[in-house]
């Protein structure tokens, strides 16, 4: 599939829906097809909070009831340990490995040629024991060699079977890579960078006073930064401005939920009560702006 590998879904989404738009054609009208797939079909519970794709273009979806595996013919489901939700996905195909972060659990799936199953292994076992006790694991990154993991005040780092932690006096409610920083933004607005084994605070996102619910990097080496209920700002690595564009008032009036990255420059954000929204970015500007309707609720 050409599209990159998707993410980060977060947030109550009632159904599974693969849409068109991550395979997008211009020619396509506004509204691109929605095929709906019903907790009866691939047999989970009702609520999916993360997706993501591997090489091979098999879906992976987070679920109440564990991991769902989509390879476009059928659904085959697995559990974490305390068979507790799954609440983030990353597949790597480097190492073959499907991270997943659970409520108190957090590791990796990898082949089993035995019984053509996927194998879980946790990584809680890798934490030192001085760890502060964490509940859900909202979403994970790689950097490097680096496997990270985001929890509601807590980041975790694991490499090679070890793994080291980073608290936080605030709650994280969205983080990101960009350019070689870690990045995440809080509850209550404002943004910190990772600095060695500290989170240092950037002053210039004081202005934002809201949830900061996604970070996305941008071209030309921004940040997007979206917020529930004031927009979206960008930020370049020192300062913090607010990006204004013609969804401004529907943002402000509708609270955003999740964020996604589709094919680029397109996102995807979902938008409480109102389905799900895009956006196509082109050099800052809106190029592209559709609602997609017609979803199970």
């Amino acid at each position: 599939m050409s599209c990159p590998t998707i993410k980060r879904i977060a947030g109550l989404i009632p159904l599974i829906a693969l849409f068109s738009i991550l395979f997008p054609i211009e020619t396509r009208a506004s509204f691109p097809i929605v095929k709906n797939f019903s907790r009866h079909t691939y047999s989970g519970g009702s609520q999916n909070w993360a997706v993501s794709q591997d090489g091979s273009g098999a879906m992976l979806f987070g679920n109440n009831e564990g991991l769902l595996l989509f390879d476009s013919r059928s659904w085959q489901k697995a559990n974490v340990l305390n068979k507790t939700a799954v609440r983030s996905v990353l597949a790597d195909d480097e190492s073959r490995r499907i991270y997943v972060g659970a409520s108190y659990d957090f590791g990796y799936f990898e082949p089993d040629s035995a019984n053509n199953r996927p194998r879980y292994r946790s990584l809680v076992p890798a934490l030192p024991e001085n760890t502060p006790v964490f509940s859900d694991v909202w979403h994970i990154m790689k950097k490097d060699r680096d496997i990270w993991f985001q929890t509601d005040y807590m980041l975790i780092c694991c490499r090679n079977g070890a793994c080291r932690h980073i608290e936080s006096q605030k709650k994280i409610t969205a983080s990101a890579i960009f350019g070689t920083d870690i990045y995440v933004g809080f509850q209550d607005g404002g943004l910190a960078r990772v600095n060695g084994e500290e989170l240092g605070a950037m002053p210039s996102a004081d202005l934002i006073h809201d949830k900061i619910c996604a970070l996305l990097p941008m071209p030309g080496n921004r940040l997007l930064v979206v917020t529930s209920f004031s927009g979206l700002f960008l930020f370049d690595g020192s300062e913090m401005h607010k990006y204004n564009t013609d969804i401004d008032s529907f943002l402000q009036e509708h609270r955003v939920m999740v964020e996604q990255r589709a094919c680029k420059p397109k996102f995807l954000f979902q938008i409480l009560s109102s389905g799900f929204l895009t956006a196509q970015i082109l050099k800052l500007s809106l190029a592209h702006l559709s609602i997609i309707g017609h979803m199970l609720d």
